[in-house]
């Protein structure tokens, strides 16, 4: 996820259900935040995760039917709680043995 956020704002990122309230507590989720100055008005940000291939399929925001994926990606800057973002992601899962890309 790529957003152009205001030069120096703090922004806090998560992914959650799809609900885009509940946490995801049965799989493990690591994220990544790269942040990089566009020109003086703005900062180029770039949120990536990594998600557990061991226990993704076992976790609450698989479906099996689809062997889909779907969470919520919230964006929020921390110096104002009025300003974010939400996007529900659908993203397909590979079959078993095979790598994410």
């Amino acid at each position: 996820m790529n957003y152009f956020i205001g030069r120096d704002q703090e922004e806090e990122a998560v992914l959650l259900q799809k609900d885009c309230e509940t946490p995801i507590t049965d799989t493990i989720i690591t994220g990544y935040n790269f942040n990089y100055p566009m020109n003086s008005t703005y900062d180029y940000d770039t949120f990536r995760y990594e998600l557990d291939p061991t226990t993704i399929r076992g976790s609450s925001i698989f479906n099996a039917t689809t062997s889909t994926i779907e969470v919520c990606h919230k964006v929020h800057l921390t110096n104002n709680s009025d300003v974010f973002d939400r996007r529900v992601i659908t993203i397909v899962v590979p079959q078993e043995g095979k790598n994410f890309s």
